[in-house]
């Protein structure tokens, strides 16, 4: 299997991720490299906050560099040089893009490439076909994810047809060691998520993704639906969802049973000076922190909160000065690590409930 447990708090759930370039412990959270980096800080910094999981883009990695380059490069990792798991997305959320999606066929999805412009199909063989020669751990098969707010018949039809893009997906062959999770849709409808939730698990996969969520619903709804989902899969695998990366919503998915997370939440959000903190999300480039003393956080170990005063900082974000977003990202990333950690540690403990009780969704 791989996928162990090792504790169970309520739903909340401690266990190990195994892949081929090794163990990571779950519940974790994924930086998003979305073209095999991660913006404005480097691999050996999110390597020694202690993360051990990245996320990139499959579809827009297969045509810059090329699939053909990273094989011949010995693979991603090696391509990249990022030492641990890497998880690559299908690119069917890039269907939100109307500029880089012009529709879906029964085929596949219609694209433009974004380096000639061409659009072709790309089909869910294909999807499957790059990642294997990316030699990812962790493939997600092509989804069809309806926008938010789409009519329920559009709902139900990019639903079933993200169902039989992962049969056809299922039979493809797969590089040793790589996993392939499947991918529930269903819009805000609990009835048909329940069902692709059951139908995607019944098939050959290994994990379960949650897609189609933070698109703009309420945290309620989001909640809701990855519940539903939830109570239809099998305790046995591993349950990630997708785009989910603000504090208080991942604490409480965490509570409820899901064990892997991405989002470019928090390192989109500091290269706009808005750093997380345990009080909520401080705006660095407003002109009240001018001169102000003091760290971020006294008990945040990064670079920024050890070494600069907020004035400081305040003032290479209002110089838009690139070290800021670098500066920012790590505090950011640190932030998401260490909340990870802790839901990890109080799970183990029995103590999950009382994780999270000063997070804010503010900002000041």
């Amino acid at each position: 299997m791989s996928f162990r447990f090792e504790a169970v708090d309520g739903e909340a759930r401690a266990g190990v991720l195994r892949t081929p370039h090794g163990d990571v412990p779950t519940p974790f959270f994924m930086p998003v490299a979305t073209k095999g980096v991660a913006k404005a800080i480097p691999w050996d910094r999110i390597w020694d906050m202690g993360y051990r999981a990245i996320i990139s883009n499959a579809l827009f990695l297969s045509y810059r560099p090329g699939t053909d380059i990273v094989r011949r490069m010995g693979g991603i990792q090696s391509f990249t040089g990022w030492k641990g798991a890497i998880v690559t997305d299908s690119g069917g959320f890039q269907g939100l893009n109307a500029d880089l999606v012009k529709g879906f066929v029964e085929e596949g999805m219609r694209f433009r490439a974004p380096t000639s412009g061409q659009v072709s199909v790309v089909t869910p063989e294909r999807v499957i076909e790059i990642q294997r020669d990316l030699g990812s751990d962790v493939m997600m098969p092509l989804d069809h994810c309806p926008p938010h707010g789409a009519p329920s018949g559009d709902v139900r039809e990019a639903t079933e047809r993200t169902e039989r893009w992962l049969e056809r997906s299922v039979g493809e062959l797969r590089g040793a060691g790589q996993q392939l999770f499947g991918l529930v849709q269903g819009g805000l409808d609990p009835v048909l998520r329940t069902m692709s939730a059951k139908r995607t698990a019944a098939m050959d996969v290994d994990g379960i993704a949650i897609g189609g969520l933070s698109l703009g619903e309420t945290p309620e709804q989001t909640f809701r639906m990855s519940r539903a989902v939830v109570e239809a899969v099998p305790a046995s695998m591993p349950r990630y969802i997708m785009g989910l990366g603000s504090p208080a919503e991942v604490i409480r998915a965490v509570a409820s049973g899901i064990d892997m997370f991405d989002s470019a939440f928090p390192t989109r959000n500091a290269r706009h000076g808005s750093l997380l903190t345990r009080t909520g999300r401080m705006n660095l480039g407003r002109a009240q922190y001018d001169g102000a003393d003091g760290p971020i956080d006294p008990e945040c170990g990064c670079t920024a909160c050890t070494m600069h005063d907020v004035g400081y900082l305040n003032h290479l974000y209002r110089e838009n000065e690139m070290t800021a977003f670098v500066l920012g990202t790590e505090h950011n990333l640190r932030f998401m690590r260490d909340l990870m950690e802790e839901c990890r540690t109080a799970i183990l403990e029995g103590s999950m409930g009382e994780v999270g009780g000063a997070f804010t969704a503010g900002a000041r």
